[in-house]
């Protein structure tokens, strides 16, 4: 696949097995391999898919506080782990990217995480929920299939994440959700792809949509089926002309300012 050009994203709409990593992922290769005949290049997961929900956890924990913290550890997953371990091994045999939405224990510490797998079953990287430092932490990454940005759930709602995430050359922003999925959902996804003048996919277990750098909206499932939806993404449509900064965002462009050419017009 050329850079820049058409891409077809798979979003896997689908509700996991509550707490079952291996029931879990043998409904996901399901759906998936449903799916390959129509050639998705890269498939998405909702958030925490792997392994729970992390308010769930927190459910669990008032039912059951005194193993509540053994069993959280022992649901989340490493990096190197057996599950993790099987997405990727799965993302190679079936020649496309996954990005996995999990609960993963690195460190000694909790994260919610999207996982992007390449084709080659190799992890390109990892992003973690409830960034801090734009710069640190918003992460882009270069693929054979164009720049892929990523967030999750909540972290939409902030502009300047899928902000930093398109002046970092950001071409797709992809985000596994659990969250809000209403009206207001779609016509802020809509925004968010008007205002970056980029392509955001938004994949909830009851919800599927794609919106293009227009703020339009190329796909849009809201029903109880169960499956992968594609849609095919033309990323020579991505434009910087939406890329306007104020005076209050003078701070946060000034990094990006050569890069972009704001320099002279916006007096950073």
């Amino acid at each position: 696949m050329k850079r820049g050009g058409i891409v077809r994203l798979g979003l896997m709409k689908a509700v996991q097995i509550w707490a079952d990593r291996e029931a879990s992922f043998k409904k996901a290769r399901r759906l998936i391999e449903k799916s390959l005949p129509q050639k998705p290049d890269i498939v998405i997961t909702s958030e925490c898919w792997l392994n729970g929900y992390r308010e769930f956890f927190e459910m669990e924990k008032k039912k059951r506080p005194g193993t509540f913290e053994r069993d959280c550890k022992r649901r989340l997953e490493k990096l190197n782990g057996k599950y993790i371990k099987l997405y990727r091994a799965f993302a190679k045999e079936s020649g496309i990217y996954i990005v996995l939405g999990a609960m993963t224990l690195e460190r000694g510490k909790p994260y919610n995480s999207a996982i992007l797998i390449d084709r080659k079953g190799e992890i390109l990287g990892v992003y973690h929920k409830n960034w801090t430092d734009p710069d640190k932490d918003l992460l882009v990454f270069e693929t054979e299939l164009g720049k892929i940005g990523l967030c999750i759930c909540y972290d939409r709602q902030l502009p300047e994440t899928c902000r930093v995430l398109r002046l970092k050359g950001a071409e797709m922003i992809l985000i596994p959700t659990y969250g809000m999925k209403n009206e207001m959902n779609k016509i802020m996804m809509q925004t968010r792809a008007y205002e970056n003048g980029v392509f955001v996919a938004f994949n909830h277990p009851s919800q599927s949509l794609v919106t293009d750098p227009a703020g339009d909206v190329l796909l849009n499932v809201r029903s109880k089926a169960e499956g992968v939806f594609c849609q095919d993404v033309d990323l020579s449509r991505v434009t910087n002309k939406n890329l306007v900064v104020s005076a209050a965002g003078l701070k946060l462009y000034k990094p990006y300012a050569k890069k972009w050419g704001l320099k002279k017009k916006f007096q950073l």
